[in-house]
């Protein structure tokens, strides 16, 4: 093991607490650059390994950490390119926390759904024993829900031009 003429901080991340929910270690020493190069040798010969891009995120997604909602702001908050981008990324990945954000929109679609299936499929099973249907609040409900869904996708494409920015081109 190589040896070195300062100390190196070892900070233990344990599960669930860490980013990827994993048992981690993080090290930290001085800023120099032969240091850090000195650091990485020592631990990759002894049997550490580089991670490939995106894998935290990937271990903190399948380990519940982050929904994939989450999981792909990250990635949009690592390529933003403008801090508008970078902030709207950043709102997605605490959305979930806070208020919801797209995450909970699907989550809330899928129980609507099932609700309306559950429905339906009770008055096929037991509609002489079921009071009679209110086809209008069904067909609210599925409007809604459409409603809301369009709501999505428009806040999707706003996303998108954020992600690819705009050209502003001045005239003279």
């Amino acid at each position: 093991m190589t040896k070195f003429a300062e100390d190196v901080l070892v900070v233990p991340m344990l599960a669930p607490r860490s980013y990827t929910r994993e048992d981690v270690v993080e090290l930290q020493c001085h800023g120099s650059e032969v240091c850090l190069r000195r650091v990485l040798r020592a631990c990759l010969e002894g049997g550490a390994r580089l991670a490939e891009p995106g894998e935290f995120t990937l271990r903190a997604f399948l380990n519940g950490r982050l929904d994939l909602s989450q999981a792909e702001n990250v990635g949009k908050l690592i390529s933003a390119k403008s801090i508008v981008a970078a902030e709207a990324a950043l709102a997605g990945i605490q959305a979930f926390d806070i208020v919801g954000g797209f995450s909970c929109l699907v989550k809330s679609l899928r129980i609507q759904c099932i609700e309306l299936l559950t429905e339906i499929e009770a008055r096929l099973d037991f509609d002489d024993e079921m009071p009679p249907l209110d086809l209008n609040l069904m067909m609210q409900k599925i409007h809604s829900m459409a409603g809301e869904v369009e709501n999505a996708l428009e806040t999707a494409n706003y996303d998108k031009l954020l992600e690819s920015g705009l050209q502003v081109v001045k005239q003279s």
